[in-house]
């Protein structure tokens, strides 16, 4: 449905769980590591970061102005 107006491109921006943390407005990974949120990826659940991406931005390295 997409390749008409131009195809679709798998953009993984990458982001360490710490920063993940770090940025978490609604508390969220804070209620996961309590044990409040079962099964949240990256904390009880693995995360699995996608390997056919065409663009990976990696967070640890790149400054957000950058990345865009």
């Amino acid at each position: 449905m997409i390749a008409p107006v131009g195809g679709f491109i798998l953009v993984y921006v990458a982001t360490p769980l710490d920063i993940c943390e770090q940025r978490d407005r609604k508390g969220l990974y804070s209620k996961a590591r309590a044990g409040i949120l079962p099964h949240f990826t990256g904390v009880t659940d693995p995360y699995e970061p996608p390997s056919d991406a065409e663009i990976v931005i990696d967070k640890a390295v790149v400054n957000p102005l950058d990345a865009t």
